[in-house]
């Protein structure tokens, strides 16, 4: 069964994901490449994909992009990483200048090489609140996912 969330109306929203999510510690970044489009704080990441919010300044661009994810202190670059654009959407911003679009996108992991996997648990052991990642420990093989939510009523027994 998938882990309980937040109570909606009564019942309990179900996330029933194949891969944990951690948040990300500051100075982690996701970038659209190559026509540097979009440059993101990463929210959370999983071994199927991440969230990042970012500041939309310009239409982004529908060619064919790779993701690279990065650390502000140039310690960490994960680049050239194949993904599929899941969601991407506006949210609430409190700024003074009503030209400013703040979005949060989520994407999918495709097709990661053994390099890439190697990276990504790299990141995600050293640079979330995760600690010590390991496939094998909570995760299914990373670059493979499922998501889909479902509300159970937790008032009937």
């Amino acid at each position: 069964m998938g882990d309980p969330i937040e109570p909606v109306d009564g019942r309990q929203l179900v996330d029933w994901r194949e891969h944990k999510r951690y948040q990300v510690k500051a100075g982690g970044f996701a970038m659209l490449t190559p026509q540097f489009t979009v440059l993101g704080q990463i929210i959370d990441i999983s071994g199927g994909g991440l969230a990042f919010r970012y500041v939309a300044s310009q239409q982004r661009s529908n060619g064919p992009s790779k993701l690279s994810i990065l650390l502000t202190d140039h310690s960490f670059l994960l680049d050239k990483v194949s993904f599929r654009s899941i969601w991407d959407s506006a949210i609430p911003c409190n700024c003074s200048s009503g030209s400013i679009t703040v979005r949060q996108c989520g994407v999918q992991f495709e097709e990661l090489t053994d390099e890439q996997n190697f990276g990504l648990e790299q990141f995600v052991s050293n640079h979330t609140n995760c600690g010590t990642y390991s496939p094998a420990r909570n995760e299914p093989e990373i670059g493979q996912r499922k998501t889909f939510m479902s509300l159970e009523n937790t008032t009937d027994p």
